[in-house]
């Protein structure tokens, strides 16, 4: 999702050319990261599913 604002305000910015070629630049080195590191984001993703434990009845 970050790639996404980085390239959308890079573009609005007005530089066009750089926010083409920072995209594929980007989601290539988020995907290296994923492939070296995979267990990490297995976890992190995980993390973002949990509930929270606060139960507003009590």
């Amino acid at each position: 999702m970050s790639i996404v604002f980085v390239t959308v305000t890079v573009f609005l910015a007005g530089f066009k050319w750089l926010a083409i070629f920072s995209f594929p630049a980007l989601l290539l080195g988020a995907w290296l990261i994923v492939r070296k590191h995979p267990k990490m984001f297995q976890l992190w993703s995980l993390s973002l599913k949990q509930r929270s434990y606060y139960d507003p009845r009590k």
